[in-house]
Formats: C-alpha cells, structure tokens, sequence
C-alpha cells in the first residue's frame, strides 16, 4: 500500500459523527492495523469517512 498525495486528486469530506473519521496520513497505518484481508478492507470502509484537519 502506498500513499500519493497529489494537488488536486483527491476530495476530502467534512467530518461525520456516524463514522469513523481518518486523515489521510492515518489511513494506511489504520487499514494495515486494522485489516487481514482485502475482505475485512471492503467492510471497513464501508465506515470510513477521509477527511482534512484545518
């Protein structure tokens, strides 16, 4: 897994009570930990909600 940060390619969304909020930079670090399986991946991010700290 990588992270590729380029200006202008990604949409990040406002925070969202009902999920689970991840920054970019926690994303990988949180699927790695989080996940054994691209099945467990696919039901996670059912949940996750990307979204930029200002």
């Amino acid at each position: 897994m990588v992270g590729l940060y380029f200006k202008g390619y990604a949409k990040y969304f406002e925070k969202q009570n009902d999920k689970n909020n991840v920054t970019p930079f926690e994303f990988i670090p949180y699927i790695l930990g989080s996940c054994s399986s691209v099945d467990e991946v696919k039901k996670i991010l059912q949940n996750v909600n990307i979204i930029i700290l200002v």
